[in-house]
């Protein structure tokens, strides 16, 4: 009996210690997030201060493409400076609180205590109102969680409707897996895995370099495909919000403090992040603009900046592949 006690007593104390190893893990990238979101303000503010020509080129190659720019919002002196939440929204927490104070706020106080601390970032660090704006927009933007706008997918792949196994990559989005890992990774049999259709968004929950939070994508370039029940997914169900625009949203750093306070309830498993589907839902938050054609705008610009992105990437590679010839050739 005592040889079972104690065999108890240190699967207790290893459980104890894998948690709090998780929870330890959790607040790093928790921190590492907050690195992550000061990084970016750096980059900002040394792009707004060079005194060459880079920054005009920037919006003058945007101009040429036809895209309208957003301008600065204290420029503008039609856009209020306050943004109004929801009713629905939870109180966002000081500018001060860091990612990994708010993940401890999360941890000691329960989950009433992590929606409590929902970081202020979501709604732009220099306040309630974003930097940059396109003109002409009054409206107040607000904030909503996830679950009032979107709506969990569950739909198998029982009817095989699909044999494209998916996987998202940050860099790319959700791509067909057989390319990414050059191999099959999935089950041949994928009738118990989600069948996404295009347009629909999916979360992975692993994480790279033990600190990377997993990416939010939204499948653009299949009509459909599987995922492994291990993503969440979910597809726009809210006439307030552009789906374009929703892509963008998640394609910035502010939703990543959310994950912050989720994870902070849970530990690390198996190389993935203890996210509880309801509290995603629940706590993860959209911050978008009240007008409908201000969001359409904003993903115009983007999807805009992508394209312009891809034509200078084939300029470069073609320019890659004429020094290659060039050097074999004049040498030769």
């Amino acid at each position: 009996m005592s040889g079972k006690a104690d065999k108890g007593e240190n699967m207790n104390a290893g459980l104890s210690a894998e948690n709090s190893a998780g929870k330890r893990d959790c607040f790093a990238r928790s921190d590492s997030a907050a690195r992550k979101l000061a990084e970016q303000e750096s980059a900002n503010r040394d792009f707004e201060s060079r005194d060459f020509d880079g920054h005009d080129f920037v919006e003058r190659v945007l101009i040429e493409n036809g895209l309208e720019l957003p301008v600065p919002v204290e420029s503008n002196s039609t856009v209020k400076s306050e943004t109004v939440k929801s009713e629905a929204a939870e109180p966002e927490a000081t500018e001060s609180q860091t990612a990994e104070q708010a993940a401890q706020s999360g941890t000691e106080s329960g989950s009433a205590a992590g929606k409590a601390a929902e970081p202020d970032s979501v709604s732009g660090v220099s306040g309630r109102s974003p930097r940059l704006r396109f003109a002409g927009f009054t409206q107040p933007w607000q904030t909503r969680k996830l679950e009032e706008i979107c709506e969990k997918i569950t739909r198998k792949n029982k009817n095989n409707e699909s044999d494209l196994p998916l996987t998202i990559a940050s860099q790319y989005g959700l791509i067909d897996q057989r390319d990414f890992f050059n191999k099959i990774v999935a089950s041949k049999d994928m009738s118990n895995y989600y069948l996404l259709k295009k347009g629909e968004f999916a979360y992975n929950k692993s994480y790279s370099n033990g600190f990377d939070y997993g990416s939010i994508k939204r499948l653009n370039d299949y009509e459909q495909g599987c995922l492994s029940t291990l993503y969440i997914c979910f597809g726009l169900v809210s006439d307030d919000v552009d789906s374009d625009y929703l892509e963008c949203y998640f394609d910035t750093l502010r939703w990543y403090e959310n994950i912050s306070l989720i994870c902070a309830e849970g530990a690390r498993n198996h190389g993935l992040l203890n996210v509880n589907t309801k509290a995603f839902f629940e706590d993860v938050t959209v911050w978008f603009p009240s007008d409908l054609e201000e969001q359409r705008l904003v993903g115009r610009f983007f999807s805009g900046l992508d394209r312009i992105i891809r034509v200078q990437e084939r300029k470069t590679e073609a320019l890659r592949q004429a020094k290659k010839y060039y050097l074999q050739n004049m040498f030769a």
